[in-house]
């Protein structure tokens, strides 16, 4: 009803502005609880930009990002699991007249229905996003999605899509960094590229401050020397060299520590 509203608001705005506080107080509240559907999507889009959400609320709508709802021909099955690529373990969801809207954070999470015997069969239907992060960047602006996503996984994940150089914020790289959901090998790569990015930009105090906030097991054995790459033009035939198209790539061992350990 208020999303038939929503889009005739030009045609009657006298009934638009009639039931306009009783839609915003429906909307937060359906916020405060964390739902999401694909009417509550756009209502939220159209809607809540103009209200001022205090920081709870905005940490939920960082958390609803990239939920996305998936319709099942098999209206029997009951639950739906789904396996995330870059993150430990699995969640599960139970669906409603076969449908139901999950937290999908990359095209190769897997998703399962299950059978009252535990049985798995693998979901190929197609994906419906309802909340995605381009929309929310138009919707409420980065600035806000920045300062509401620092506790978000999905806000993270799909942060770390986006490339160092277009976020530039190394709170947030160092917030994703170090939670504990990320599966294991995905997160020593992440580490590590984020060591040698924050090491190319000469940000040696960030560097120092990031791995010390880490313990030994979070970073991959083969990383543990965390080397330092300087470019030079004539390093002729020096013993710790490697010849790239030409040029001599240096390879100097920081003495960084991690924690009590050093690497």
């Amino acid at each position: 009803m208020y999303k038939r509203q929503e889009r005739c608001k030009t045609k009657d705005p006298e009934l638009y502005i009639t039931y306009k506080p009783e839609m915003d107080h429906f909307l937060l509240d359906c916020l405060n609880k964390g739902r999401i559907n694909r009417h509550l999507s756009w209502l939220y889009r159209e809607n809540l930009p103009a209200l001022a959400l205090d920081k709870a609320q905005g940490e939920t709508i960082t958390s609803l990002l990239e939920s996305t709802e998936v319709v099942l021909n098999r209206k029997e099955c009951r639950k739906l699991i789904v396996v995330h690529r870059r993150l430990k373990g699995e969640e599960t969801y139970w669906l409603q007249d076969g449908k139901a809207c999950v937290s999908v954070y990359d095209p190769e999470d897997l998703l399962f229905t299950e059978d009252e015997e535990q049985n798995r069969r693998l979901v190929t239907v197609d994906r419906k996003e309802l909340l995605s992060f381009q929309d929310a960047v138009s919707a409420w602006g980065m600035e806000a999605l920045r300062e509401w996503g620092t506790e978000s996984i999905a806000f993270l994940l799909e942060a770390e899509k986006r490339k160092l150089s277009e976020l530039d914020q190394i709170a947030v790289w160092t917030k994703l960094c170090t939670n504990r959901q990320l599966e294991d090998v995905y997160g020593q790569e992440l580490r590590c590229r984020l060591a040698v990015w924050l090491s190319e930009q000469e940000k040696n105090k960030e560097l120092n401050a990031f791995l010390r906030t880490l313990s030994k097991e979070q970073i991959a054995e083969k990383d543990r020397l965390c080397i330092c790459l300087l470019y030079t033009p004539d390093a002729a035939d020096e013993l710790l060299c490697v010849d790239i198209g030409g040029r001599r790539i240096i390879k100097k061992k920081l003495p960084i520590q991690v924690g009590l350990v050093a690497i």
